[in-house]
């Protein structure tokens, strides 16, 4: 992107660079309605095609072309607000329209009185009170809450400010969904809706490299991020796995990487330890519930001895995962990795799961426990927080997918990196 021009000491213009057609669609689009209008502008795109340069390009041509305005951009995380912040001062670095900027608040003065503030859904206490009279930007909207955007949207109200608002889609709900929905029928006059799937983006994404992400991600992952299209609320997380279900070929491995998931002890929760081989082959799988601390330590240190090959563990160290873990380590010198669950970790390896199901590289053993966990293991979306997260139904239970999933990001993890250890248990 070029930078503003300075034409003299009381006037900098923004001159936008030369834009792609789908960007320029838009800013056409924001042109014809222009500051005071009202007008929301939601545009649906896949990755890398331009989404930041066109926030950052309206930002600037709002701030800078009209005096005293007060602009925002608000992004999902700190992070990407903090990112969107730092591309524009290095956008306007010795031109001399920045009078000061904040690097803690993220806001950044220009010398004609108007304002940049980076807002993140993280920190919602901070989106109250302000009035945006210039543009309002919402980035990746489909991964924010209705929520935060009910609290954003009235700051635009008093000076009917107009809003762009775009995102990679996500599920077929929310206020992303429903806006970009509404503009496609030409039935709301006060929105307009922009898929960047209508225009050409081959230039920025080759053919190659779709294919590259096409075999990397899961199906619906790669559909939404990749090709722009809206994910059903209700899709099954894992499909295909089915079709995995065989006995291994034989006992010729070398390897085994283990995933454990503990229980409480309990009727309804079950330890879990189970085991791939090097070629994703699900060696053997144990569950067992009944048992307190000593006996489930006991019970899975005089099992593991059946697996020699055994290379390196994977262990949920959440809540009482953590003394279990720490009492296993005691016990056994096999390599053990603490494994904390969060909902960014959790998704990753689910993600990891579904991939190796659709691409077929790995193989289940016939266990109908395992099998119904897997067929009922949900993905459901909270329209409140904007989180997606995978769990059991109610009543049921996802032990045997944790430490499904755990094995084989074992088995990735530890055969890419090379850092294992060969199993040595203690007397």
């Amino acid at each position: 992107m070029s930078k503003p021009k300075k034409n003299n000491k009381e006037s900098t213009q923004f001159v936008f660079p030369k834009l792609f057609e789908w960007q320029l669609s838009v800013h056409r689009g924001l042109q014809k309605y222009g500051k005071g209008s009202g007008h929301i502008h939601i545009c649906k795109s896949k990755r890398q095609v331009g989404k930041s340069l066109l926030l950052i390009g309206e930002l600037l041509y709002f701030s800078i072309n009209h005096k005293s305005t007060v602009n925002g951009c608000i992004s999902p995380t700190l992070n990407q607000s903090r990112k969107l912040y730092k591309e524009i001062l290095k956008i306007t670095q010795d031109t001399g329209v920045i009078k000061k900027k904040n690097d803690s608040l993220l806001e950044i003065e220009f010398i004609n009185g108007s304002t940049i503030l980076f807002k993140s859904a993280e920190q919602r206490d901070n989106l109250r009170g302000y009035t945006y009279t210039g543009i309002l930007c919402v980035d990746e909207a489909a991964y924010i809450s209705d929520e935060i955007y009910s609290i954003v949207k009235p700051s635009t109200d008093v000076h009917k400010t107009p809003v762009l608002i775009v995102s990679t889609p996500k599920f077929r709900l929310g206020f992303f969904f429903e806006l970009f929905a509404k503009g496609q029928t030409g039935d709301y006059p006060n929105i307009s809706s922009y898929d960047f799937n209508d225009f050409d983006t081959s230039c920025l994404l080759s053919a190659e490299s779709l294919e590259m992400y096409k075999q990397m991600l899961p199906k619906n992952q790669f559909l939404t991020e990749y090709l722009g299209e809206f994910m059903d609320s209700d899709s099954s997380v894992f499909t295909g796995f089915k079709d995995c279900i065989k006995q291994p070929k034989n006992d010729d491995y070398n390897e085994i990487y283990v995933g454990i998931d503990w229980g409480n002890g309990t009727n309804n929760d079950d330890t879990v330890i189970t085991g791939i081989n090097e070629r994703g082959e699900q060696i053997f799988l144990e569950y067992f519930n009944n048992k307190n601390t000593t006996q489930q330590i006991e019970y899975i240190v005089e099992y593991l001895k059946q697996y020699p090959q055994i290379k390196c563990i994977y262990a949920e160290y959440n809540s009482l995962g953590k003394p279990l873990t720490d009492l296993l380590k005691e016990k056994i010198k096999i390599k053990i990795v603490e494994w904390m669950t969060t909902n960014e970790s959790k998704s990753r390896i689910v993600s990891q799961l579904q991939v190796a199901f659709e691409q077929k590289n790995i193989s289940l053993l016939n266990d109908d426990k395992q099998t119904a966990e897997l067929a009922m293991y949900e993905c459901s979306y909270n329209m409140k927080t904007g989180n997606v997260s995978y769990n059991a139904p109610a009543g049921g239970n996802d032990d045997i997918c944790i430490g499904l999933m755990l094995a084989l990001e074992c088995k990735n993890k530890c055969k890419k990196t090379g850092q294992y250890s060969l199993m040595f248990l203690k007397k």
